[in-house]
C-alpha cells in the first residue's frame, strides 16, 4: 500500500484594520474573525493549517511569522477582505523569505447591503488586495493571486500549485548545467553569462573541455555498447541506413551519460562541430542521439553550445515532464509552425512509431550518426525559451507561448517533428510577439499548458516572464 503524500502546512493570515470599525454597525473584528475561521474550515480537508491569525498590526504579523516558522509552514495564504495597511502583512512575509505566498482576494457581492460605506468597508478585498500586491511586486516577492468567493475559486489547487512552484524553484537553484566547449562560431544569440545566471537563479554552469567527451568515448566498453544496442532495438525500429553509424552513436550516448553522472549534471549543452567530437576520429559523428537519449532520461542537453535553451529545457522538463529541443522551422500558410531539429529528441514526447535512422543533416560524416524519427501527438502545448536581456540592466527572461500541437508531422525532416499553432491569432503576430520577447531560434516544446506554473517558477528564480497567448 502506497503512503499518502504529506499534506502541505499552511499559514492563513487575514489583514485587519481597526480604523474602519466606526464605519459599520456591528463588531467588525468579530466579523473578520469569522471570515478567517471560514477560510480555515475550507482548507482543513486538504491541508494542515498550522497558523491562523488576524493581522491588526505589524507586531501581529511578526508573531504570526514566528509561529509559521516554528510549525514549518510551506505556504502562506493571505485572505484579503478589506483595506488594511500592507505593513501588517509584509511584517510577516519579510520574516518568511522563500515561503510560497497565495493572495486570496475574497471578492464577492456585498454581504452587508448595497454599495454604501458599510459594504465597501466590509467587502473591500479589491482595495486591500492591491495594497499588498503592489508592495510584493515592488519587492520582487513572487505570489499567486486568486480572486473570487469561497466555493467558486479552487483555493486548494492554487495552494498546491504555489507550493509546487516554490519546491521546484528550490531544486532548480541547486542545479548544475554542463557546457562542453564554447558555442558555434558567431552564435552570440545562444551565449549566456554564467555569473548572471548564478546570481539570479542559483543555477551553476559547469565548463568542460571537448576532449573530456572524446576521452569518455574511448573509455566506453564494447559490452556496454552491446547492451545499449539491445535496448535500442527493443525500443525503436532501426532502419537499414542507420546501421553503419549506430554503434558509434551509442558509444557517444554512453560517453555523455558518463560525463553527466561524473559532473552531477542536471542539464547540459555541447558544440559538436569541433575536431574533438564531430570533425575527427575517434568520434567523427554528430552525437544528436546522445543528446536526445539524455533528454528522454530527464537530463536535457542542447547542441551548438546553446546554454540559454539548456536552462529553458531544464526548467520546462522539471515543470512539464517533457522538453523537445527544436526550431520553429517555417510558418505554413495554414498558420502552423513546423517543429523539428537537427536530430535531438525527447522520447517522452514522441508519438506513435519511433525509428532510428541515418541523420540526413550530416550525410558526409564518416559512419554518419543516427537520430530518432517520430511524430508528436495532438494536444495542448507550451513553447519555452530563455532570453538574456542586457538593457536597461542585465536580466534573464523566460519566454513562454501557449498553443497546441496539431498532430501533423513531416517525416521528410528526418527527426522528431510536429505542427504547433499559437493560442492567439494570427500566427504571424503571435510569432512576432514571441520574437520581440527575446526568444532565439531554439526553444523547448512541452506537452500541456504549463504557462502559469512556469511563470510562478520564474518569479521564484528572479527571472522575468513574458507569456504569449
Amino acid at each position: 500500500m502506497t503512503d499518502a503524500p504529506p499534506r502541505t502546512r499552511v499559514a492563513v493570515l487575514l489583514p485587519y484594520w481597526s480604523f474602519w470599525e466606526r464605519s459599520v454597525g456591528f463588531d467588525l473584528r468579530a466579523d473578520r474573525r469569522r471570515r478567517l475561521d471560514d477560510a480555515v474550515a475550507g482548507l482543513t480537508a486538504t491541508h494542515d493549517v498550522v497558523v491562523a491569525a488576524l493581522l491588526g498590526s505589524p507586531e501581529d504579523g511578526a508573531r504570526a511569522a514566528a509561529e509559521a516558522r516554528e510549525r514549518g509552514a510551506g505556504v502562506v495564504v493571505v485572505v484579503q477582505t478589506m483595506a488594511a495597511p500592507p505593513t501588517h502583512t509584509t511584517a510577516a512575509l519579510d520574516a518568511l523569505p522563500g515561503v510560497a505566498v497565495v493572495v486570496w482576494v475574497a471578492a464577492a457581492a456585498p454581504t452587508h447591503g448595497g454599495a454604501d460605506h458599510q459594504a465597501i468597508t466590509t467587502d473591500g478585498g479589491t482595495v486591500g488586495g492591491p495594497m499588498l500586491t503592489s508592495m510584493l511586486v515592488r519587492q520582487g516577492r513572487p505570489f499567486a493571486l486568486v480572486v473570487g468567493p469561497a466555493g467558486v475559486v479552487d483555493l486548494a489547487a492554487e495552494i498546491d500549485a504555489a507550493g509546487d512552484a516554490g519546491r521546484q524553484a528550490g531544486g532548480l537553484r541547486r542545479a548544475r548545467v554542463g557546457r562542453i566547449g564554447r558555442p558555434l562560431d558567431g552564435y552570440a544569440c545562444v551565449e549566456l553569462d554564467d555569473d548572471l545566471l548564478h546570481r539570479r537563479t542559483g543555477i551553476t554552469m559547469v565548463p568542460m573541455e571537448a576532449r573530456e567527451l572524446r576521452d569518455a568515448f574511448e573509455a566506453v566498453t564494447d559490452a556496454r555498447v552491446g547492451e545499449l544496442l539491445r535496448d535500442t532495438r527493443a525500443a525503436h525500429a532501426v532502419a537499414a541506413d542507420a546501421e553503419p553509424g549506430l554503434a558509434g552513436s551509442l558509444r557517444a550516448a554512453l560517453a555523455l551519460e558518463d560525463l553527466t553522472r561524473h559532473h552531477r549534471l542536471d542539464a547540459g549543452t555541447l558544440n559538436c562541430h569541433v575536431p574533438e567530437i564531430r570533425l575527427a576520429p575517434p568520434i567523427h559523428l554528430a552525437p544528436c542521439f546522445a543528446l536526445g537519449r539524455m533528454t528522454t532520461l530527464g537530463v536535457p542537453w542542447t547542441c551548438v553550445g546553446d546554454a540559454l535553451t539548456a536552462v529553458a529545457m531544464l526548467i520546462s522538463s522539471r515543470v512539464g515532464g517533457s522538453s523537445q529541443y527544436h526550431e520553429l522551422e517555417h510558418l505554413r500558410p495554414d498558420g502552423q509552425l513546423v517543429i523539428a531539429s537537427s536530430g535531438e529528441h525527447d522520447g517522452r514526447l514522441a508519438s506513435g512509431a519511433t525509428t532510428v535512422i541515418r541523420n540526413g543533416w550530416f550525410p558526409d560524416d564518416p559512419g554518419c550518426g543516427v537520430c530518432v524519427r517520430a511524430g508528436i501527438a495532438a494536444g495542448p502545448a507550451t513553447l519555452v525559451a530563455l532570453a538574456h536581456v542586457d538593457v536597461p540592466a542585465p536580466t534573464l527572461r523566460l519566454v513562454v507561448a501557449r498553443g497546441h500541437f496539431t498532430g501533423d508531422a513531416w517525416p521528410g525532416v528526418g527527426t522528431v517533428s510536429g505542427g504547433f499553432r499559437f493560442a492567439c491569432e494570427p500566427a504571424s503576430a503571435a510569432w512576432g510577439a514571441w520574437a520581440r520577447a527575446g526568444a532565439n531560434h531554439h526553444s523547448a516544446a512541452v506537452a500541456g499548458d504549463i504557462a502559469e506554473p512556469l511563470a510562478q517558477v520564474a518569479a521564484h528564480l528572479g527571472m522575468e516572464c513574458a507569456v504569449v497567448g
